[in-house]
């Protein structure tokens, strides 16, 4: 991927260049983007007020774009779903189909005044007044949720982490959640599972919804080092482990889906995560990465090592 403002050009090429490891990857997830049409990617390059003295000011311009476009309040959409990501774009998966992702509950359950304990036992109970509790606090956890592109993975890809009993982190370090950690005090997380039907019954409702389903680029989340673009070839994003991994097979895919209003059945379990994640070494875990996608795309082109 290029930008046309040879400014940009070059201060993407001095990222590329940074000795911070983690900085590089942000850039490598530009570069080896291939799935954006061009109009996203003017849009963005239209955004960027003056000049930028370097790099670091592109990252911020990145973020901010994120931040006023992609992470928008109803009853505004983000571009991810609109016509002009048709190269980004997948066609809808068979609507029996189920996905799986983690929602960090804590703050939604603090500003409820609600505890883990609450949520449990209103979960299990038949009691109208905590049934209508738990309805309340998906009221409002549902108010104060924006429209943001939701990254999602297929249940019968991670049936083992599912069904571990320590499935929190399980599932954690498989979905390269890097954010899910122990820094400032235990997360409270909820387990959320869907239907493919489930999303496009609610899509069915905003008629600018393009394409509900899609495949993530670097233009759908602020930037980060976890990220990583899949080539063209493959169906799906592919996220990155906090782990390394060896073979093309440990790779599970991921979607990008508009917003789902949480119902008390969509919450499977609750969980407490209360350290962080796995150790490695984060150049090896993006390189085996690298390799993986390479090799599931039959693509030995694709990208560059860090």
């Amino acid at each position: 991927m290029n930008f046309i403002d040879p400014d940009l050009g070059s201060l993407l090429d001095a990222w590329v260049t940074s000795t911070d490891l983690r900085e590089r990857a942000e850039a490598h997830n530009i570069a080896f983007e291939e799935r954006l049409d061009r109009n996203r990617l003017d849009a963005f390059e239209i955004s960027v007020p003056g000049s930028c003295s370097d790099y670091k000011d592109l990252r911020r311009h990145l973020s901010d774009f994120v931040t006023t476009y992609v992470e928008v309040a109803a009853p505004h959409l983000p571009p991810t779903f609109s016509p002009e990501n048709s190269g980004a774009s997948m066609t809808n998966p068979s609507p029996e189909q189920k996905l799986v992702r983690i929602e960090n509950v804590t703050g939604p359950l603090a500003n409820a005044g609600l505890t883990k304990a609450d949520l449990e036992r209103f979960l299990a109970s038949t009691d109208p007044a905590e049934e209508a509790a738990l309805d309340d606090f998906l009221d409002q956890w549902d108010l104060a949720r924006d429209n943001r592109p939701l990254f999602a993975a297929f249940k019968d890809q991670l049936l083992p982490e599912i069904g571990d009993a320590a499935w929190v982190y399980k599932l954690r370090d498989r979905l390269g959640l890097a954010d899910y950690s122990a820094v400032g005090g235990p997360l409270v997380v909820a387990l959320m599972e869907y239907s493919i039907e489930d999303v496009l019954t609610e899509a069915a409702r905003s008629p600018d919804i393009a394409y509900p389903f899609c495949k993530p680029t670097f233009l759908d989340s602020k930037p980060s080092s976890q990220f990583f673009p899949t080539p063209r070839e493959l169906p799906a994003g592919a996220p990155m482990a906090l782990f390394e991994i060896w073979s093309d097979e440990e790779l599970i895919a991921e979607v990008l889906h508009s917003r789902l209003t949480y119902h008390r059945h969509h919450i499977v379990k609750l969980g407490e995560i209360a350290s962080d994640g796995p150790t490695a070494d984060f150049r090896t875990v993006r390189n085996n990465h690298l390799a993986a996608l390479q090799l599931a795309a039959v693509r030995d082109d694709f990208g560059e090592e860090l």
